[in-house]
């Protein structure tokens, strides 16, 4: 075996591992962006398929593992300055990572039955870590420097993906609350549905809520740590535009994902 098989093998090894659980997928991404093999990095995201098996380790199920060695990290705080840069270079694998997997979950909405919640909560988790990651890495590299400067492509780039992924969080929610669970409420035994959920009705809205929190993080470093270079030459504080994440946006955002975690919330009610 040669070297590039086996550095296929390795490969094809760390995809088997991270579909086995949303905490694993989120473990070899945070190993390969250590790595700071960014080919890798975005040929993980590239390739790995959220399997529809029957043993999912899912939020609030019993089959899902406790141990902290399969977990994704608290933050990316330790990689410094190097977030920005995966942050960047991970964006279109990340779209289309959501994008693949997204189409699946409308197919579960579309014929779901209660014995498929797992399958569906294995892969709403393992896209929304994913987006809770990226929102992370902004936060982090961010906040990484006293003072950062970038271009004003830069800083558009590092603005329009961020309201893409809270946008989409927004309607992966939408999509769980208003059009899954009323849907499998109507055509299955409620027991079955809140059996079939577990937890996830508390887990879910923890992991929203801290990307929530995350904008905090990124509005403060924005006002007091980012500096844009303008064509001229000339330094400015950054400023949001149209954004999801601008001030003038982010109080109606922030109570249509509010009302939305209410909703599913009582929704799941034992």
């Amino acid at each position: 075996m040669g070297p590039e098989s086996g550095k296929n093998s390795r490969q094809h090894r760390r995809v088997r591992e991270a579909i086995e659980s949303p905490q694993k997928f989120m473990g070899v991404l945070r190993e390969l962006c250590e790595s700071d093999d960014e080919t890798r990095l975005r040929n993980f995201l590239t390739h790995c398929d959220i399997p529809f098996e029957s043993n999912l380790k899912v939020f609030g199920g019993k089959r899902r593992t406790k141990s902290g060695q399969d977990g994704p990290p608290a933050d990316f705080k330790d990689l410094g300055t190097r977030n920005l840069r995966h942050f960047e270079v991970l964006h279109d694998a990340v779209v289309h990572f959501v994008t693949r997997h997204r189409s699946r979950l409308e197919k579960h909405v579309a014929s779901g039955t209660a014995h498929g919640i797992p399958k569906y909560l294995h892969i709403f988790e393992s896209i929304v870590r994913l987006l809770h990651s990226q929102i992370e890495r902004a936060a982090s590299g961010l906040e990484s420097n006293t003072e950062t400067l970038l271009s004003p492509d830069e800083w558009k780039r590092i603005r329009e993906s961020l309201d893409n992924y809270y946008r989409e969080l927004e309607s992966l929610l939408r999509l769980t609350t208003r059009e899954y669970v009323t849907g499998l409420f109507k055509e299955e035994k409620r027991k079955a549905v809140l059996d079939g959920f577990g937890s996830a009705a508390e887990e879910i809205p923890s992991i929203l809520t801290e990307c929530l929190r995350m904008r905090t993080r990124i509005n403060t470093a924005r006002e007091s740590r980012i500096r844009v270079r303008t064509m001229n030459g000339m330094e400015t504080t950054a400023i949001f535009f149209g954004e999801q994440i601008s001030d003038e946006k982010w109080k109606s955002y922030f109570e249509s994902l509010k009302g939305l975690v209410g909703e599913f919330r009582k929704q799941l009610a034992a």
